[in-house]
């Protein structure tokens, strides 16, 4: 590929990043997930907790609800540990809000070595989020450290196999270092 080509895929994988931040950033909206004894499921941010109730802004509307309703909260049982539960998931949520605008930051600074440790701060906390995962590989990739972003990005494909976006940024990473055949086995019907 010619060096044109190469600038060019960079601005798409920094456009594409941007978005990913983005989103990364807004899936913290709603921050707890809580799931009462009937089935009902609510997605809010809890604004007041005790042992006995709990109060979440679902949709702008705060809504009381007695502890002894509540099956779970962010997948954890609802126990005597009440207040430790959603204080736990509380402060993952403000750190990882947090960590997405120094994050935001660090990018349109291009300081990519402290990006890579603010995202792993966040996987840390929020493990399970395939975004932060793709991010670190993508910022692996500007950092200058193309093996490990492939190490990442195979790693997601272990977990989607046919995530295209994954296809493609791995396809560009070994563009980026010469191993055109692997960059070509990447793309979709290549």
């Amino acid at each position: 590929m010619n060096r044109k080509g190469g600038v060019e895929i960079r601005k798409i994988m920094l456009y594409v990043f941007g978005v990913l931040i983005f989103i990364i950033n807004n899936s913290f909206v709603f921050a707890e997930t809580l799931i009462l004894k009937s089935g009902q499921t609510l997605e809010g941010k809890i604004t007041e907790k005790t042992d006995k109730y709990i109060i979440i802004n679902f949709e702008g509307i705060s809504i009381h609800y007695d502890v002894d309703d509540i099956a779970s909260i962010a997948g954890e049982e609802v126990s005597a540990t009440i207040g430790r539960v959603a204080s736990k998931s509380t402060t993952n949520v403000s750190n990882l809000k947090k960590y997405t605008t120094e994050l935001d930051q660090c990018i349109l600074n291009e300081k990519y070595e402290e990006a890579i440790l603010l995202i792993k701060k966040m996987i840390l906390l929020e493990s399970n989020d395939s975004d932060l995962y793709k991010g670190l590989g993508i910022l692996y990739y500007y950092a200058g450290h193309p093996e490990e972003s492939i190490s990442v990005f195979q790693k997601v494909l272990n977990f989607a196999p046919k995530d295209l976006k994954i296809l493609l940024y791995l396809s560009i990473v070994y563009d980026s270092i010469g191993e055109y055949e692997k960059a070509k086995r990447g793309l979709p019907n290549a």
